[in-house]
């Protein structure tokens, strides 16, 4: 298993390969971020805006044992949450984000290119750097069938 010492020009290599390879360099600028460490989200995406307009955010989780697979899975998945606030217009794709517009970029990433985009971290080996506090049950359950 190879490990990563995560940085933001790490992230920015891999968002503008990614850029490339997926979304034929259609998504803008974007700035990178660290969540705090004691939270125990993988990543998400946001826009803000100031003075120049709208800058888009991905945001990858300080306190993750990151592994190539799972920062690609994360990283994917916050670019499919770009391209579809960007791209597509939808300001709406589901309680969580992973509505079907999401659904419809992960189903083209795996016919194209036989990538599976998890929206969830369920399913995908994450170790915590420092062990988070665990989300109950009854969120958990509901984060998993609330975007089906």
């Amino acid at each position: 298993m190879y490990l990563i010492r995560l940085t933001k020009e790490e992230l920015r290599q891999r968002f503008e390969q990614y850029n490339k390879d997926y979304f034929n360099n259609s998504l803008g600028n974007c700035e990178f971020h660290f969540l705090n460490k004691n939270i125990s989200i993988l990543g998400k995406y946001n826009e803000k805006k100031n003075s120049r307009g709208k800058i888009s955010q991905i945001w990858i989780g300080r306190n993750i044992v990151w592994t190539d697979e799972l920062l690609n899975n994360v990283l994917i998945n916050e670019m499919v949450h770009m391209y579809n606030f960007t791209i597509d217009k939808c300001k709406f794709d589901g309680v969580l984000g992973h509505g079907s517009n999401f659904r419809r970029q992960c189903k083209r990433l795996k016919q194209d290119y036989d990538i599976i985009i998890k929206p969830h971290s369920f399913g995908c080996k994450v170790e915590y750097i420092i062990p988070p506090k665990k989300a109950n049950f009854l969120w958990r359950l509901l984060s998993f069938i609330i975007d089906r």
